[in-house]
């Protein structure tokens, strides 16, 4: 019994899953990172374009959605 479990010990065969397996999680996790960024500050860009766009009093949204740009200079 103990020369099964010497030899289980000694195999070293699933290790590299372990290590696919957290490589893949950082991977994973820094993507999801990255993509939270891009969508944030996309998201602030437009609200400030909005924002000014709206003070000039350009645009006007109606209740579909739709967009007036007649009043812009």
């Amino acid at each position: 019994m103990s020369l099964k479990l010497a030899k289980f010990k000694a195999d070293e065969s699933g290790a590299i899953t372990a290590d696919y397996v957290v490589l893949a999680g950082a991977i994973i996790a820094l993507g999801l990172s990255a993509a939270n960024a891009i969508r944030l500050g996309t998201f602030e860009t437009s609200k400030g374009i909005s924002d000014i766009l709206q003070s000039q009093g350009c645009v006007t949204t109606g209740q579909a959605g739709t967009t007036d740009l007649t009043n812009c200079n």
